[in-house]
Protein backbone atom coordinates (compact mmCIF):
# COMPACT_ATOMS: atom_id res chain seq x y z
CA UNK A 1 0.00 0.00 0.00
CA UNK A 2 3.07 2.15 0.71
CA UNK A 3 4.48 1.81 -2.66
CA UNK A 4 1.18 3.18 -4.42
CA UNK A 5 0.75 5.89 -2.35
CA UNK A 6 4.64 6.80 -2.99
CA UNK A 7 3.67 6.22 -6.99
CA UNK A 8 0.91 8.38 -6.61
CA UNK A 9 2.72 11.17 -5.04
CA UNK A 10 5.35 11.11 -7.03
CA UNK A 11 3.67 11.78 -9.93
CA UNK A 12 2.08 15.51 -11.30
CA UNK A 13 -1.49 16.75 -10.71
CA UNK A 14 -1.92 16.14 -14.84
CA UNK A 15 -1.16 12.39 -14.23
CA UNK A 16 -2.81 11.75 -11.34
CA UNK A 17 -6.13 13.61 -13.16
CA UNK A 18 -5.32 10.99 -15.90
CA UNK A 19 -4.97 8.20 -13.80
CA UNK A 20 -7.77 8.78 -11.66
CA UNK A 21 -10.15 9.03 -15.16
CA UNK A 22 -8.37 6.03 -16.07
CA UNK A 23 -9.52 3.85 -13.02
CA UNK A 24 -12.95 5.18 -12.81
CA UNK A 25 -13.08 4.82 -16.91
CA UNK A 26 -11.93 0.90 -16.00
CA UNK A 27 -14.49 0.87 -12.98
CA UNK A 28 -17.55 2.43 -15.30
CA UNK A 29 -16.88 -0.62 -17.97
CA UNK A 30 -16.09 -3.02 -15.59
CA UNK A 31 -19.08 -3.15 -13.63
CA UNK A 32 -21.87 -1.22 -15.35
CA UNK A 33 -21.44 -1.31 -19.15
CA UNK A 34 -20.55 -5.23 -19.24
CA UNK A 35 -23.18 -6.15 -17.01
CA UNK A 36 -25.72 -3.82 -18.87
CA UNK A 37 -24.83 -5.82 -22.05
CA UNK A 38 -24.92 -9.27 -20.72
CA UNK A 39 -28.71 -8.08 -18.97
CA UNK A 40 -29.55 -6.78 -22.80
CA UNK A 41 -28.83 -9.98 -24.23
CA UNK A 42 -30.95 -11.20 -21.24
CA UNK A 43 -33.66 -9.29 -22.09
CA UNK A 44 -33.45 -10.02 -25.83
CA UNK A 45 -34.11 -13.69 -24.92
CA UNK A 46 -36.78 -13.01 -22.61
CA UNK A 47 -38.60 -10.87 -25.86
CA UNK A 48 -38.25 -14.24 -27.97
CA UNK A 49 -39.44 -16.74 -25.17
CA UNK A 50 -42.88 -13.75 -24.61
CA UNK A 51 -43.46 -14.05 -28.01
CA UNK A 52 -43.13 -18.13 -28.50
CA UNK A 53 -45.33 -18.36 -25.66
CA UNK A 54 -47.66 -15.44 -27.11
CA UNK A 55 -48.16 -17.85 -30.26
CA UNK A 56 -48.47 -20.59 -27.94
CA UNK A 57 -51.52 -19.17 -26.13
CA UNK A 58 -53.07 -17.86 -29.82
CA UNK A 59 -53.07 -21.59 -30.79
CA UNK A 60 -54.05 -22.81 -27.54
CA UNK A 61 -57.04 -20.23 -27.66
CA UNK A 62 -57.91 -21.43 -31.25
CA UNK A 63 -58.55 -24.46 -30.18
CA UNK A 64 -60.31 -23.45 -26.76
CA UNK A 65 -63.02 -22.33 -29.48
CA UNK A 66 -63.06 -24.96 -32.22
CA UNK A 67 -63.86 -27.37 -29.07
CA UNK A 68 -66.39 -25.33 -28.01
CA UNK A 69 -68.15 -24.84 -30.58
CA UNK A 70 -68.45 -28.72 -30.89
CA UNK A 71 -72.06 -29.38 -29.51
CA UNK A 72 -72.43 -33.15 -27.74
CA UNK A 73 -74.43 -35.41 -29.22
CA UNK A 74 -77.58 -35.69 -27.34
CA UNK A 75 -77.37 -38.57 -25.45
CA UNK A 76 -80.87 -40.73 -24.80
CA UNK A 77 -81.76 -42.51 -22.04
CA UNK A 78 -83.33 -45.65 -22.62
CA UNK A 79 -86.53 -46.71 -22.18
CA UNK A 80 -89.84 -48.47 -23.72
CA UNK A 81 -91.49 -44.85 -24.94
CA UNK A 82 -87.98 -44.30 -26.88
CA UNK A 83 -87.75 -47.33 -28.72
CA UNK A 84 -91.52 -46.82 -29.37
CA UNK A 85 -90.66 -43.43 -30.69
CA UNK A 86 -88.01 -45.19 -33.10
CA UNK A 87 -89.74 -47.94 -34.00
CA UNK A 88 -92.70 -45.38 -35.00
CA UNK A 89 -89.91 -43.28 -36.79
CA UNK A 90 -87.99 -46.52 -38.82
CA UNK A 91 -91.62 -48.12 -39.86
CA UNK A 92 -91.58 -50.87 -38.05
CA UNK A 93 -94.29 -50.11 -35.14
CA UNK A 94 -96.74 -51.72 -37.26
CA UNK A 95 -94.99 -55.42 -36.82
CA UNK A 96 -94.30 -55.05 -32.98
CA UNK A 97 -95.50 -57.59 -31.01
CA UNK A 98 -94.38 -56.52 -27.38
CA UNK A 99 -91.67 -54.01 -26.08
CA UNK A 100 -90.85 -55.53 -22.60
CA UNK A 101 -87.91 -54.44 -20.20
CA UNK A 102 -85.42 -57.13 -19.34
CA UNK A 103 -82.64 -57.66 -17.09
CA UNK A 104 -80.30 -56.35 -19.46
CA UNK A 105 -82.00 -53.72 -21.48
CA UNK A 106 -85.20 -54.13 -23.76
CA UNK A 107 -86.67 -56.94 -25.49
CA UNK A 108 -88.57 -55.63 -29.20
CA UNK A 109 -90.45 -58.63 -30.33
CA UNK A 110 -91.20 -57.91 -34.13
CA UNK A 111 -93.45 -60.76 -36.79
CA UNK A 112 -93.90 -60.31 -40.58
CA UNK A 113 -91.20 -57.28 -40.65
CA UNK A 114 -90.11 -56.45 -44.13
CA UNK A 115 -86.13 -56.51 -44.12
CA UNK A 116 -85.47 -52.86 -44.87
CA UNK A 117 -87.59 -51.56 -42.33
CA UNK A 118 -85.63 -53.73 -39.59
CA UNK A 119 -82.02 -52.55 -41.35
CA UNK A 120 -83.81 -48.76 -40.54
CA UNK A 121 -84.47 -49.54 -37.10
CA UNK A 122 -81.52 -50.89 -35.88
CA UNK A 123 -79.70 -47.58 -37.86
CA UNK A 124 -82.01 -45.85 -35.40
CA UNK A 125 -81.03 -47.37 -32.52
CA UNK A 126 -77.45 -47.14 -33.38
CA UNK A 127 -77.62 -43.53 -34.13
CA UNK A 128 -79.77 -42.64 -30.71
CA UNK A 129 -76.34 -44.63 -28.95
CA UNK A 130 -77.66 -47.43 -28.29
CA UNK A 131 -76.44 -51.49 -28.88
CA UNK A 132 -78.42 -54.44 -29.49
CA UNK A 133 -76.70 -57.12 -27.40
CA UNK A 134 -78.86 -60.09 -29.10
CA UNK A 135 -81.06 -60.25 -32.01
CA UNK A 136 -82.84 -63.21 -33.52
CA UNK A 137 -84.08 -63.13 -37.37
CA UNK A 138 -86.43 -65.70 -38.31
CA UNK A 139 -87.95 -66.12 -41.79
CA UNK A 140 -90.56 -68.75 -41.33
CA UNK A 141 -92.08 -68.97 -44.55
CA UNK A 142 -89.35 -68.31 -46.48
CA UNK A 143 -91.10 -64.83 -47.94
CA UNK A 144 -88.95 -62.55 -46.67
CA UNK A 145 -91.08 -61.21 -44.12
CA UNK A 146 -89.19 -61.72 -40.83
CA UNK A 147 -89.55 -62.84 -36.94
CA UNK A 148 -87.38 -60.49 -35.26
CA UNK A 149 -86.38 -60.98 -31.57
CA UNK A 150 -83.56 -58.62 -29.98
CA UNK A 151 -82.48 -57.02 -26.71
CA UNK A 152 -81.44 -53.44 -27.06
CA UNK A 153 -79.09 -51.96 -24.34
CA UNK A 154 -78.02 -48.61 -23.42
CA UNK A 155 -74.66 -47.20 -25.28
CA UNK A 156 -71.11 -47.99 -24.31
Amino acid sequence: MNRILLFFESLENRERIVLITGVYFVIVVVFFVLPAGYLFKKIETLEKRIKIEEKRYIQLQKIVNRYKNIKPKERYTLSLSVIDKIAGKSGVREFVVSIKPVDRGIEVVMEKTEPEKLFDFLKEIKKKGFSVSSISINDPKGNKKLNVRTVIESGR
